[in-house]
Parts: structure tokens; C-alpha cells; sequence
């Protein structure tokens, strides 16, 4: 247990299956397959997901490393550690992107087949790659989205670990500073955004990140409160915890169900902070729940399902409208209300999601065990050299 009042654990396991939840709608958010799980509200409005992962990650990374940032000395190795707990996998999609655009062209080449997009064309240019090696294709250098569509995320999510590094480590008054950032965030937010709505990603996405961000650290510094306030609040979650918990398991799933690309998104951050806030207690019935192997699984390869899931989109996309319509003579596919769908009838569609779901889990398994897992050892390693550092609870 760590120290404190809270009495919450150094690792948040149903935090983290929380996050195995939130990647898993986002994956299904980005397939286009014809039945009733396309429409499901939850999965139609999934990309609000990302804001929960923004407050979670504010959330953790305040309690795992704002005590040794704010001692100094640890700029280098949190920076070391969180660049090789994104960057790894990163990497390695791209390439994997890179080699699926060397693949049409072989098929073009040797078969005759021809893709919607061309190969190297649309979002997936030479001209963006090296933006996306150094990691700022999100932070307003590119016209678009490229590559590896979710790792724009990733992108405004590493540039908030260097905020947050930045301001604990070098303020004297971080609380007021991070104040600042919420405050400015929100307001570029409003300001600049045509339509108004939160769904912002390569332009003004590091300002919907650290609103979220911000928003998890103030949940987090609430934990740490000398001043008895947590001490009120975690009681009353204690003694009603299964009661609290369906409350901000409700607002938050209700809240995504109800709300898309509308003024009323921007409500989201707040909303999932008081989610994350709950379950960080861990002390009702739905986190008993989310304590269970198949969720921690879930929670365990939250980053790989993540990463992985747009290129398996991809590939079920070529596979099911080229290929199998080459040796069917038919594609797998249909176009209704403006656009393609997988799938010729809701049941074929809805087996197509299945699919998706079982490949991008048996991948996340592979990439977790293969690039994520070692690439984060090997940084980890580095940050240690010339200074022992302890281990990240994330």
C-alpha cells in the first residue's frame, strides 16, 4: 500500500483495467462494419475514450513520479522511462505501416490489384514520416493525421510528460503553474476550435491533452491533501463504495452514449476525473470486478491494443475488399448511408468486429511480449545508469 491517507495501492489495477476497456472501444470505434455493434453508442462515440486516458495518465504519472521530480535530479530518467514506454511499439507500427505500403505496391506490381488509396499516398506520405520518427507529427507540423492514426495521442501525450517534468521539477510553485496550463488549455480550447467540439487531434490535440492531463494530476494532489478533505471523501467512499463506484461508472458510460462531436464533449476530462477519482479507492463491488485475470489482461495490453488496432483496420480493409473480392469475384463489402462498410449483411458485419477484436488482443499479446515489454526494460535500464532509480508504478 502506499503511504498516505489514502490507503490506495502503488499500482491502480482497476485503473488499469479501466484502460483496457477505454482501448478496446477505441479500437472498435475505428472499424466501419455493417450490423448494430457499429451503431452501439459506446463504440460510435469511442474516440472520447482518448480524454480518459489523458486524465488517467496525469493521474499516474503524478503519483509515480512527482515526488522525485519535485525533489530534482530526475528530469533525465523520467524522461528516458516514459520515451521508452511510447516509443518502442511506436516505432515499430510505422514500420509495419511502412511495409504494408511496399506490400500494395508488390501487388500492384506482380498482380494487378489496385487500392483506393495508392500506396505512399493520402495519409500515409513519405513526406510525413520524419515527423512521426521524432514524434511531433500531432503538435501542428503536419496538415493531417498520418501513419499510425492513434499514435497522435501519443504524440501530445509525450510533449505533456515534458510539461509536467518541466513545471515539478523547475517551479516553486508547480500547483499554480499547472493552474495555468488547465486555464490556457481550456481556453484555446473554446476559442480556436471551428466546429466547437473537443475532437481536435493533429492541430490543437496537445491542448486537449493537457487539459486532461492537468486534470488528473489536481485528482491526484486532492489524494495527497494535508487539510483532511481526501480524508472526508475517501471515508464515504470506503462505507458506499459500491454506490459511488456505479455513480462514475454511470456518469462517464452515460456521458459517451449520449454526447459526440458537440459543444457538451468538452465536459468529458471532468467527467473521467471523477471516474478515475473513485476507482483509484478501489472499494466497491465494480472494482472486485475489474480485479479479475481476464480484465488485467485487458489492462496489461492497453498500450499494444492501442497501437495495433488501426493497422489491423487496415489490413482487414485490403484483405476484405481486394483480396477476397479477387478470388470471390465479389468484395466483402457494402455502401450505404456515404460510405463503405465491411461485410454484406449486419451478421457478417458483426463477425467482422469479433474478428477484429480477437486478432488485435492475439497481436497485443505478441507486441507486448516482444517490442513493448523489453523496449521499456531497455529504457529503464538506461535511466538507472549512474543513479539508482526505482521502478515506475505504471
Amino acid at each position: 500500500m502506499k503511504s498516505g491517507s489514502t490507503g490506495q495501492a502503488t499500482r491502480f489495477v482497476v485503473l488499469d483495467s479501466w484502460r483496457g476497456l477505454a482501448a478496446t472501444m477505441v479500437a472498435l470505434f475505428h472499424l466501419f462494419a455493417l450490423g448494430p455493434v457499429y451503431d452501439f453508442p459506446l463504440i460510435r462515440h469511442g474516440w472520447l475514450f482518448v480524454d480518459f486516458f489523458f486524465v488517467l495518465s496525469g493521474f499516474v504519472i503524478s503519483h509515480s513520479y512527482y515526488s522525485r521530480l519535485n525533489a530534482g535530479g530526475e528530469v533525465r530518467a523520467f524522461v528516458l522511462q516514459r520515451f521508452g514506454r511510447v516509443y518502442p511499439l511506436h516505432l515499430f507500427m510505422l514500420g509495419l505501416y511502412v511495409l504494408l505500403e511496399l506490400s500494395k505496391m508488390a501487388a500492384g506490381a506482380v498482380a494487378g490489384l489496385t487500392f483506393d488509396q495508392p500506396p505512399f499516398s493520402g495519409d500515409r506520405v513519405l513526406a510525413t514520416i520524419p515527423s512521426n520518427l521524432l514524434l511531433i507529427q500531432s503538435l501542428g507540423v503536419n496538415h493531417d493525421l498520418s501513419w499510425n492514426r492513434p499514435s497522435w495521442s501519443i504524440s501530445v501525450e509525450f510533449a505533456a510528460y515534458l510539461v509536467f517534468a518541466a513545471v515539478v521539477a523547475l517551479s516553486r510553485w508547480p500547483r499554480l503553474w499547472f493552474a495555468g496550463v488547465l486555464l490556457g488549455s481550456c481556453a484555446v480550447l473554446v476559442l480556436f476550435p471551428q466546429p466547437l467540439w473537443l475532437n481536435v487531434t493533429y492541430d490543437l490535440g496537445i491542448f486537449r491533452c493537457l487539459v486532461g492531463f492537468t486534470l488528473g494530476h489536481f485528482i491526484w494532489t486532492f489524494t495527497q491533501d494535508s487539510n483532511g478533505s481526501d480524508e472526508v471523501f475517501a471515508r464515504l467512499v470506503r462505507r458506499h463504495g459500491t454506490a459511488f463506484e456505479v455513480v462514475a461508472a454511470g456518469l462517464s458510460l452515460i456521458f459517451v452514449a449520449l454526447v459526440n462531436e458537440q459543444p457538451a464533449s468538452y465536459a468529458g476530462p471532468f467527467i473521467f476525473a471523477f471516474t478515475v477519482l473513485v476507482f483509484s479507492y478501489e472499494a466497491g463491488g465494480l472494482s472486485k470486478v475489474l480485479r479479475t485475470r481476464p480484465f488485467q489482461v485487458l489492462g496489461e495490453l492497453s498500450y499494444s491494443i492501442y497501437m495495433v488496432h488501426a493497422w489491423l483496420v487496415l489490413v482487414f480493409e485490403i484483405v476484405l475488399t481486394k483480396l477476397m473480392a479477387k478470388a470471390l469475384g465479389h468484395s466483402l463489402s457494402v455502401f450505404e448511408r456515404g460510405q463503405v462498410f465491411l461485410g454484406t449483411t449486419p451478421l457478417e458485419g458483426t463477425l467482422i468486429y469479433v474478428a477484429l477484436l480477437v486478432c488485435t488482443i492475439g497481436m497485443s499479446f505478441l507486441t507486448y511480449r516482444f517490442v513493448e515489454a523489453p523496449g521499456r526494460a531497455y529504457f529503464r535500464k538506461l535511466a538507472r545508469r549512474g543513479r539508482p532509480v526505482a521502478a515506475p508504478a505504471e
